[in-house]
């Protein structure tokens, strides 16, 4: 019987992730997080402030047993970090702006 553990592993977690639409979550919360530290702190350098997407699927875990790749990856935790700049142009887009649109 193989390990249920295993379905969390750091390689295959993002088949488990395209399942269930996480990415596109994942890159509009980014916007909609982006947008507001934009609202309120409008100096702030969004790439320093929105340093990463982390998602934790608890099923995918066991608690202080949870394995380790050999990489240092945790079972069942996914991190992505945007590259710089995504989260402008992104807002951009969404609010109808492009090159040619102030």
């Amino acid at each position: 019987m193989q390990n249920p553990l295993q379905a969390y592993a750091p390689e295959r977690i993002i088949e488990a992730m395209e399942v269930h639409h996480y990415p596109l979550q994942a890159i509009l919360y980014g916007t909609a997080l982006y947008r507001m530290l934009r609202w309120r702190r409008p100096r702030a350098n969004p790439d320093q402030c929105i340093v990463g997407i982390v998602y934790v699927f608890t099923r995918g875990m066991k608690g202080a047993d949870t394995p380790i790749d050999n990489e240092g990856r945790r079972y069942g935790v996914f991190t992505w970090r945007a590259p710089e700049g995504l989260w402008k142009e992104l807002s951009d887009l969404l609010a109808g702006k492009n090159e040619e649109t102030p």
